[in-house]
């Protein structure tokens, strides 16, 4: 645990001072900067027209402004999956107006009780394409084995890949598998997607939760225990935080540290408190079994998650997101790399835009 605390106060320091810059820079040299300069030269604006230009992008700055502050305290404040502190509950009337004003805006001191039921069976489902992934497939399904505590209703660990050829790898998997049963592995016969992986694996699994995992993530190790806190309360998915833990490897690794900071720690965190919703983000998501089982996944989308996400809204189910469930991920190390994971997010998610 020493290790897991030390290694996240590092991003969040990086994340922390990189978003303060990126945000000056975004809005002092774009929007207080540049959109005015141009409106003016190009456009030869008079000056009560100018005039009626700054109030417009000093009302724009300002409720920007307020907005980030606003996701930016619901992240922080809210305090997911902790059990009730008993010893601190209100008692005088004072102190239950305070705890009524915390109980809306999340803060702690309005914690949610914790689920009745003890933690069920649980199922990992790894998708991998091993030829592109056998390098990294070994240490995380080690992690697992090694750092996640088995419920006692039993934890199983599915790797379901596909791969055109054997591959050496192979050996060591199923020599894991000999050692530690949990570990199953399914081989997709013909299979040319993740979605084609999940969706055979779905044929096998057992547990009564499911938490979905791309080949390079390591989960933390009470993911199941926060993830059933939600599940028991009535929701069918919760959504996790991820981190990048190759964020000192060059400068483009440390800025995608800090976006994926901003997006999972404060905006998918703060959005799924103020809408109690959120969406599947592809990996380090904790779906009910049964639930997954009916929505599967589409292997005629490019982004299969955010098809599964839309369909799953529309069909009455809940989603939350919940960014005390962390797990580690590498983030693109060069910008080949980048570009070909980036362009499949606007080109999958044109269909729902």
């Amino acid at each position: 645990m020493r290790k897991w605390s030390a290694e996240f106060k590092k991003v969040k320091v990086k994340a922390k001072n990189g978003a303060v810059e990126l945000n000056k820079a975004v809005f002092a040299h774009v929007l207080l900067i540049g959109f005015p300069t141009i409106l003016i030269y190009c456009l030869g604006l008079t000056e009560r027209e100018l005039i009626k230009l700054h109030l417009a992008i000093a009302l724009f700055y300002s409720f920007g402004a307020f907005m980030l502050l606003v996701e930016s305290s619901t992240a922080m404040f809210r305090r997911y999956a902790v059990e009730p502190d008993q010893s601190n509950l209100p008692s005088g009337k004072l102190d239950q107006v305070w705890g009524s004003i915390k109980s809306v805006l999340g803060i702690a001191g309005s914690r949610h009780p914790g689920p009745r039921r003890r933690l069920p069976r649980c199922s990992f489902l790894i998708a991998a394409y091993l030829p592109n992934e056998q390098h990294i497939i070994l240490e995380t399904i080690e992690h697992i084995l090694l750092n996640i505590p088995r419920p006692e209703a039993g934890l199983e660990v599915i790797l379901t890949y596909n791969t055109p050829v054997d591959l050496p790898v192979e050996e060591d998997l199923r020599y894991l598998a000999h050692l530690y049963p949990e570990l199953r592995l399914l081989r997709v016969e013909g299979s040319r997607s993740k979605a084609e992986n999940l969706n055979a694996g779905f044929e096998i699994v057992t547990g009564e939760i499911t938490c979905i995992l791309d080949a390079d993530h390591h989960p933390a190790s009470d993911c199941f225990i926060r993830a059933w806190h939600w599940i028991a309360q009535g929701y069918d998915v919760v959504q996790g935080r991820s981190i990048i833990r190759n964020h000192n490897r060059n400068f483009l690794t440390q800025i995608i540290a800090v976006e994926f900071e901003m997006i999972y720690g404060i905006v998918h965190a703060a959005k799924s408190f103020l809408t109690d919703s959120s969406i599947f983000g592809g990996s380090n998501g904790y779906w009910r079994t049964s639930v997954l089982q009916k929505i599967r996944f589409n292997p005629l989308m490019l982004t299969e998650d955010i098809d599964a996400s839309m369909r799953t809204l529309l069909k009455g189910y809940r989603i939350l997101h919940d960014r005390s469930i962390i797990s580690t991920e590498l983030a693109p190390a060069n910008l080949g790399s980048f570009w070909f994971q980036r362009k499949r997010g606007p080109r999958g998610g044109w269909k729902w835009g």
